[in-house]
């Protein structure tokens, strides 16, 4: 079924998630838009990606931001940088006192025992979250950083510069600040991306792990509201085979219907009563402890049942674990 759909933004940046009291917040522009350009004073950039995007956030400051909602084009000026979405409690970051909801401006790697950076030493201006990542891949424990950042406080950017110099800490032999970032408040995806994950378990997921992960991931993506993929971004979507109204009908009723099969199916195979899968865990154990010497079948029966008590109780504690971790 999904074959019969395309997009006209496949491969466009789309709003997906916005952070409060963050420049996304504040900007008014609505969640699932998709971002057509950026403009900046150097000129107006098509983003015809997610790398385009992102690639074109060169500094934090004001861009205008044009995008489509439902059909409708505005364009908006919206704060755009990395946002300090949290810092974690006791991190190099918090014992510097810099704040979650500030922007980064800048980092600087200094070089040697002197905490202030020497003229050699180049000051990396942050654009998106991903060039804060990238240098700090760069980066190992026990390094000096001089970084520089602005605060964002009631819709407003104030540029005057907040500057600290921290020593990082370890996450896994790499530098660690502390900090939970995104770009402007922002949460991107595609909606070539989105399709891909509501129909692919295994979407890009290389390791046997990663591929199991992905496999009880999927079942959990109805308590996402992907069916297959979320309502509110039917409209990035034209169908090719139906009118959209009534393709979202069917393709819904499709995938509840393989949602619940395949759920139930799984379910009724666990070892645990009333299942049937606990009826045959039963039965099977009474079968080889009858083959072991346990001939007295009311002994027997009553330690199977003692057993299967037990796993039932296992097995549906590690159920409500399972459904708790993809919910949450």
């Amino acid at each position: 079924m999904t074959s019969g759909i395309s997009s006209d933004y496949g491969d466009n940046p789309a709003v997906f998630g916005i952070a409060d009291s963050s420049p996304a917040f504040d900007s008014g522009i609505p969640n699932t838009s998709i971002i057509l350009s950026i403009t900046d004073d150097t000129g107006t950039y098509e983003t015809n990606s997610l790398s385009d995007f992102f690639d074109n956030i060169t500094h934090c400051g004001t861009y205008s931001v044009t995008y489509n909602y439902k059909g409708t084009i505005e364009t908006k000026n919206v704060v755009l940088g990395t946002f300090i979405y949290k810092v974690m409690a006791g991190s190099p970051a918090d014992n510097k006192h810099i704040f979650s909801g500030s922007m980064l401006y800048s980092i600087t790697k200094i070089i040697g025992s002197d905490r202030n950076p020497s003229e050699d030493e180049e000051e990396v201006i942050i654009g998106s979250h991903l060039d804060f990542s990238k240098f700090m891949s760069s980066t190992q424990p026990n390094d000096n950083v001089r970084i520089k950042w602005f605060e964002y406080k009631d819709g407003e950017l104030d540029t005057t510069a907040q500057v600290t110099t921290v020593t990082l800490g370890d996450k896994n032999g790499v530098g660690y600040l502390g900090i939970t970032t995104n770009t402007a408040g922002f949460g991107f995806t595609t909606p070539n991306n989105t399709i891909a994950k509501g129909i692919d378990p295994f979407n890009g997921r290389d390791t046997v792990d990663q591929k199991l992960y992905g496999l009880l991931s999927f079942v959990g993506n109805a308590f996402g509201g992907y069916s297959p993929v979320p309502e509110a971004t039917h409209w990035w979507y034209d169908s090719n085979i139906l009118p959209d109204d009534v393709f979202w009908v069917v393709m819904s009723l499709i995938f509840w219907i393989f949602w619940l099969n395949l759920v139930l199916g799984i379910t009724n195979a666990l070892p645990a009563v009333p299942f049937d899968g606990g009826f045959l865990f039963m039965g099977g154990l009474s079968f080889i402890l009858e083959k072991f010497g346990m001939k007295d079948d009311e002994k027997r029966e009553s330690f199977v049942e003692r057993i299967g008590t037990a796993v039932t109780y296992v097995t549906l504690a590690m159920v409500v674990l399972v459904i708790l971790v993809m919910v949450i």
